[in-house]
């Protein structure tokens, strides 16, 4: 079910409808963006808001696609470590 939420992002208000078991998160995304970029406007008062928010988004996509490559990383480990658990069983007897 859907529910209708504002959240707030660089002091600007967005109306949007979420899934009601994907509000606690949109909130947190929100909270997590806003925490970022006071990171950035501490550390470069001089530049616009716009780039300030492009650092936020290029280190949060940076972060995202290293978790992802982890991710599969471990799949492919997982398969390797499964494949030669299956092969030794099945040579244990032999």
């Amino acid at each position: 079910m859907e529910r209708s939420i504002t959240i707030k992002i660089a002091g600007k208000e967005y109306k949007m409808k979420v899934e009601e078991n994907m509000e606690s998160l949109m909130r947190k995304a929100a909270e997590t963006i806003n925490e970022k970029l006071q990171v950035y406007d501490a550390k470069f008062p001089e530049k616009e808001l716009v780039d300030k928010l492009m650092f936020v988004t290029l280190n949060e996509t940076m972060v995202r696609l290293s978790v992802q490559k982890k991710l599969a990383n471990a799949k492919e480990e997982g398969r390797t470590i499964s494949e030669e658990t299956r092969n030794y069983l099945e040579n244990i007897g032999k």
